[in-house]
């Protein structure tokens, strides 16, 4: 891959979160687009090593989107949704634009309204500091649909919007518009929590109604062909009622983002190493107080699919 990112001046204490985009970074620093998608929606990750120096004492955090399967599907499903938008409204592919054929998400959708990116800097020659990249345009999508509305009588019928537009994000819940007389539209949404509510929890758990019947299944039965086949009929209906070992909830664990390392930095100049991969490119460092004179080097490795790192 080409030359590191390097970014300065890192926050914490009062104002703890740190941005980063690597794709939209790496993209003006080679001068050419990065897409963090392929064209039939399917996610990159970006596998990096990170260098980070500074003067704590404080407790960092580095955090991106987890690679889970909820998560490359959410992404690919609007993706889809996307290209169906364009497409019922007449738009071409050719008429997208040449560098929004994919989507490009936040991570967070608490990100979206509280947090800034932080921006890379050029290597200056004579240890006379950086130069701060400038210039290029990265824009995050925007999605376009009808409004909902709960039939709550509208003194005003031009209260409902004929359109609702909103960003995108991957981790984080669905955050509504503050609208009035029963109008439900959104100002940004989580593609991960947008995933689980399409999906309805439609997760093929049993019931009592469905599951084996003890000692009245034949099939089980004839596979044991023992006097213990009654007492194997009982431990295959405690098990198929089972429920999944990770949370179904629509806005539960699934939507948030996860912990890609944890360190701290000591009162003198500490400097820590990780090596971590990041989906979409997208990655936040907490840290507990202020690091003064903070660094943050990052080498891209490789960029790969997230299913292919699964």
């Amino acid at each position: 891959m080409s030359a590191a990112l390097t970014y300065g001046g890192l926050v914490g204490g009062g104002s703890p979160w740190n941005w980063f985009n690597i794709a939209r970074d790496y993209a003006a620093l080679n001068a050419k687009n990065e897409e963090v998608t392929t064209r039939d929606g399917h996610v990159y990750g970006y596998l990096c090593n990170l260098t980070l120096a500074g003067t704590g004492p404080s407790i960092i955090s580095i955090v991106g989107a987890p690679n889970t399967w909820k998560m490359r599907n959410s992404v690919r499903k609007a993706h889809f949704l996307r290209e169906a938008m364009f497409k019922d409204a007449g738009v071409t592919k050719s008429e997208i634009g040449t560098y929004a054929r994919t989507i490009r998400p936040h991570l967070t959708t608490d990100m979206v309204t509280d947090g800034t990116y932080a921006t890379p800097s050029f290597a200056r020659p004579g240890g006379s500091g950086g130069t701060t990249i400038a210039g290029g345009e990265w824009s995050y999508t925007t999605l376009a649909s009808s409004p909902s509305w709960d039939n709550t009588p509208l003194v005003d019928h031009t209260a409902l919007p004929l359109a609702d537009t909103y960003t995108l994000a991957i981790c984080g819940p669905n955050v509504e518009q503050a609208d009035a007389g029963g109008i439900k539209s959104w100002s940004t949404i989580g593609l991960v929590n947008s995933y689980n509510i399409d999906r309805m929890e439609m997760i093929p758990d049993a019931t009592t109604d469905t599951s084996i019947v003890g000692t009245n299944n034949p099939f089980s039965m004839l596979k044991s062909q023992s006097v213990v086949s009654g007492e194997v009929g009982e431990i295959a209906k405690e098990q198929e009622l089972e429920a999944p070992p990770y949370d179904v909830a629509d806005n539960g664990d699934s939507m948030e983002v996860d912990y890609k390392a944890v360190s701290q930095l000591n009162s003198t100049m500490s400097v820590r190493k990780f090596q971590i991969f990041l989906p979409a490119g997208l990655m936040a460092i907490y840290s507990s107080a202020a690091m003064a004179g903070s660094l943050l080097n990052i080498e891209v490795v490789a960029k790969v699919l997230c299913k292919d790192m699964a």
